[in-house]
């Protein structure tokens, strides 16, 4: 397990693809040593130097769990995607990967109606589920889905775009000694936030659960490239309606245009996660009219 730790550390710290780290883990290490340094160009000295760098990483990882794509808790969905991380470090209960799950993501300036929808919908979904929300963590709506779940006593999951150390915003920080709360990132502890970083994170959230809900959006935004992820990995996009006349909503529109399911309400939410049982008295009156 710590030679498969080690190896995950060493394949992200030389941005080598995730398909090469499953084919090499049956390999011995001195066959690894010899097709790393061929394909990288690494003599002795700067082998040798790698090699203290994965190990002074490593002690920082210590507090850490590390997700590799043979570990048993590696997200299933991320193999599905044409770059699956090589590395990825967690803090919190693993567990909540194998509930199930909803992506909530949206505006980080979030209009009022739609705010008003979270508070009221949202809260009353998660009331009567019990459903891991994951989120970026980002400020408006996707801070609201996180802070919702943990007011309503359920758990979720939180895909950072910077190592835990620099946490990204800030007050995604307080997450992390959560119990409620799982979080995970593809960087290394002390990595600060890049501007590429969101794109490549937004991948992750788009296809780690079968249902994403997208609760408003402009055209052109971040969001987007995160619905779009989902788009092209077969994920169910589920939208919130609007009004034509919001600008800052013409992103749910437009998906609304493209056939996304409409969830108006809390029912509707549960209805599109399978999670809605009829009424065992309407079940019995049907049986009733069917039975005179």
């Amino acid at each position: 397990m710590n030679r498969l730790r080690h190896y995950s550390i060493l394949f992200k710290l030389l941005g080598l693809p995730s398909q090469l780290f499953i084919n090499s883990v049956r390999f011995t290490d001195s066959e690894i040593k010899e097709a790393l340094c061929s394909l990288k160009s690494l003599n002795n000295k700067s082998w040798s130097d790698t090699l203290c760098r994965v190990k002074s990483l490593y002690q920082q990882l210590e507090d850490y769990e590390v997700l590799y794509p043979t570990h048993k808790e590696f997200p299933k969905s991320f193999y599905r995607l044409k770059q699956p991380p090589v590395f990825l470090t967690a803090v919190g209960n693993l567990q909540l990967l194998r509930h199930q799950m909803v992506t909530v993501v949206g505006s980080r300036r979030p209009l009022v109606p739609f705010v008003d929808w979270m508070n009221d919908h949202y809260v009353r979904f998660l009331k009567e589920n019990d459903i891991v929300t994951v989120s970026g963590g980002a400020y408006g709506i996707d801070h609201l889905a996180t802070q919702t779940a943990l007011f309503c006593g359920r758990s979720s999951l939180v895909i950072l775009p910077s190592g835990f150390h620099e946490s990204y915003p800030r007050h995604t920080k307080k997450w992390l000694s959560d119990k409620s709360v799982l979080s995970l990132s593809e960087y290394f502890p002390k990595e600060t936030v890049r501007k590429h970083h969101f794109m490549t994170r937004n991948r992750l959230l788009g296809i780690i659960s079968p249902h994403l809900l997208m609760v408003q959006c402009s055209v052109k935004s971040g969001t987007m490239t995160t619905v779009n992820a989902a788009l092209d990995s077969g994920v169910e996009v589920l939208v919130v309606p609007s009004f034509p006349n919001i600008i800052e909503s013409h992103g749910n529109i437009q998906l609304l245009k493209d056939g996304a399911q409409v969830i108006a309400t809390a029912e509707d939410l549960s209805l599109a996660l399978g999670l809605f049982a009829p009424n065992p008295q309407c079940k019995n009156k049907e049986n009733e009219i069917r039975n005179p």
